[in-house]
């Protein structure tokens, strides 16, 4: 009898202490327990991390949840069940609107009952502000062109990588007024803003209505597929910047490439080319743009050193449209534009005073003047002064209509074919026997002034791209290395200034400083010295 009892209490003892292990709770597991992140004042958002949650002991399941009460910090997911599995939950933190400086939250994961429930998680945010220098990098610093302008002060440099940028903070980009670069890295053929534009969804590249002036700078950009009524790829409204060493391509709008209204703008270096000035429908009407390349209303902007080609427009101005102003088109190559109407390289309407010199006007084609079309709105007459230009046709390639005496044939101009050929850049070199042609264009040292006064002597209209020299030639010209840039890194600066200075009154050595005349004198001296502060801050 005492012997079943025993058994009976061995076996209830052991029913007791299994009973127990089975009860055991479940004991929370947190990894890690200390986060930490760093991002740059308006750029992009730091790295997801991990946070890892199990049951680390004990019986039945593990019911978590993680709370946190941080604008900036999200956790997905932020509940679950873990029987024994890692749960992983993405820690992720959002900089928006944060400005620089150190910002902490704390984490709560907490399992209920279970054993070492809840654990705190502390996470650390370091926002640091750029670094001070002037340079505002995209995307390493900001994460978008707009983010960095937003965040630049007058003075400052956007600095945009290459690749291709589009979507929100990537076009219809703002300067808000202020007096910034905004420049690519390496150029335009390595930056590219795509709009993404649509006649359902308008956008384009650039929209300066702040009264910016040219102290306000793009340049080096691929600008393509805007889509806006007024400036497809750029709109300068009542504002005056700076547009250099840009393609503006594809783009479509009223203006298709670039618009200015009551606008100085400069626009140099840059390619404008196969953009569109359509026909849209406005119930109960159809609405013909103007200006398939460039369209000028009211302004007076300075357009040097650019091939306008290749743009139509199912009304007036192929090429160049004007109504009003008094623009300047110098150094330009404005060939192949179509005008369903007039001018289908250049027209001008109203008071408008234009000045064309140095400049190639061929191949253009439209039902009225397929190279210039003036038009008289009202009794006034739009007057058009061309000198050192080629007007393939001549006077037989303009319409007057209503303007008889509205061009002034000012000296030096040509009616002949200006002899293209095709080079390492684009399609409009000129041809010239001492760079391996047959012939020499009639373009060739028949320019108004000297290469060097008019700042064209860093650029080429050869194949060979040997810089133009003595006279300038005619048309657009190529950019090619320039003999200033010493380093050669793509600006005139003050490591070019100290090369020379190392060098001065001493014959040249690696990297040379003798960089005038071309090729070299053997002496550094105040030739170079002046080349060089003519093309100070100069960049690529």
């Amino acid at each position: 009898m005492r012997s079943g009892i025993l058994i009976f209490s061995v076996v209830a003892a052991s029913l007791i202490l299994t009973s127990a292990c089975f009860a055991a709770p479940p004991v929370l597991g947190v990894s890690p327990t200390y986060m930490e992140f760093s991002a740059y004042k308006g750029g992009i958002d730091p790295n997801v991390q991990i946070l890892s949650i199990w049951r680390d002991g004990g019986n039945g399941p593990l019911n978590w949840t993680v709370t946190e009460e941080c604008s900036w910090l999200i956790v997905e997911p932020n509940s679950g069940k873990s029987l024994g599995e890692v749960d992983d939950c993405n820690v992720i933190v959002d900089i928006s609107g944060l400005s620089w400086g150190t910002y902490n939250c704390l984490l709560t994961v907490d399992a209920g009952t279970a054993a070492n429930s809840p654990q705190i998680v502390d996470v650390n945010l370091i926002v640091y502000d750029y670094d001070n220098d002037g340079v505002l990098h995209v995307p390493s610093e900001y994460g978008t062109i707009q983010a960095a302008i937003d965040h630049a002060n007058n003075g400052d440099t956007v600095m945009v990588a290459d690749g291709t940028y589009s979507g929100a903070g990537n076009r219809d980009l703002d300067f808000g007024g202020k007096a910034i670069t905004v420049r690519s890295a390496n150029g335009a053929e390595s930056c590219i803003i795509d709009c993404n534009g649509s006649d359902a969804e308008r956008h384009r590249g650039f929209y300066f209505h702040s009264g910016e002036d040219g102290n306000s700078i793009v340049q080096g950009f691929t600008i393509t597929n805007g889509y806006g009524g007024n400036g497809g790829g750029v709109y300068c409204d009542g504002s005056s910047p700076t547009i250099s060493n840009c393609n503006i391509v594809g783009n479509y709008g009223f203006g298709g490439g670039i618009y200015c209204l009551n606008s100085s703008a400069e626009i140099t270096n840059c390619v404008i080319t196969d953009n569109n000035a359509p026909c849209e429908f406005y119930d109960p009407l159809w609405i013909c743009f103007e200006g398939g390349g460039i369209a000028l209303g009211s302004s007076s902007p300075i357009i040097r050193n650019c091939v306008i080609s290749g743009n139509r427009t199912s009304a007036h101005g192929g090429g160049v449209y004007c109504y009003r102003g008094n623009p300047v088109i110098e150094n330009c190559t404005i060939v192949g534009n179509f005008a369903y109407g007039e001018g289908g390289g250049l027209k001008c309407f109203r008071d408008s005073v234009v000045t064309v010199r140095n400049c190639i006007l061929s191949g253009n084609t439209a039902s009225g003047g397929p190279q210039i079309s003036l038009q008289e709105i009202f009794g006034e007459c739009p007057t058009v002064t061309i000198s050192s230009s080629v007007v393939e046709g001549g006077q037989y390639q303009i319409d007057t209509d209503g303007c008889p005496s509205g061009v002034d044939w000012g000296p030096g101009n040509i009616d002949t074919d200006p002899c293209f050929v095709s080079g390492p850049l684009g399609d409009y070199y000129l041809s010239q026997i001492a760079a391996g042609q047959a012939v020499d264009s009639p373009c060739v040292d028949a320019g108004s002034d000297t290469a060097a006064n008019l700042g064209m002597d860093i650029f080429t209209t050869r194949t060979d791209h040997v810089v133009d020299e003595g006279i300038v030639d005619i048309g657009y010209h190529y950019p090619t290395e320039n003999p200033v840039d010493i380093d050669d890194n793509g600006s005139v600066d003050f490591v070019d200034f100290a090369i020379l200075a190392s060098q001065w009154q001493e014959a040249p050595s690696i990297p040379s400083a003798d960089i005038v005349p071309p090729g070299g004198d053997g002496i550094v001296d105040t030739l170079d010295l002046g080349l060089l502060v003519r093309y100070w801050l100069w960049q690529e």
